[in-house]
């Protein structure tokens, strides 16, 4: 019973926050704009509850280093968001610097 609960917790906090290896359906594009690190459960845990409660959707991608893609259109305000969180302060998150409509990579 106990395996059951924390399977549904889980599928539920996914659906909710980010994915980790889903780029979510809808055709919208995606960004990447930081990096974090892949055994750095607390981190992205963080990320996913501050993002979420801006409505941005993100997902997670990657193995030893895990990139926070968001929409192209909430990149901004989801840096905004990490860079003033009080509780992310010190940690090992690498934000990409963001570019401006029009630039090539």
């Amino acid at each position: 019973m106990l395996y059951k609960t924390i399977v549904i917790l889980v599928a539920c906090s996914t659906a909710i926050g980010c994915m980790k290896r889903n780029n979510p359906a809808g055709g919208e594009s995606f960004v990447s704009i930081a990096t974090v690190g892949g055994l750095d459960d607390e981190t992205q845990e963080l990320i996913e509850e501050h993002l979420a409660d801006e409505q941005i959707e993100c997902y997670f991608d990657g193995s030893v280093l895990y990139e926070l893609n968001v929409k192209t259109k909430d990149a901004a305000s989801a840096v905004e968001v990490i860079k003033k969180s009080k509780e992310l302060k010190g940690k090992n998150i690498e934000i990409y610097p963001l570019q401006k409509e029009g630039e090539s990579q």
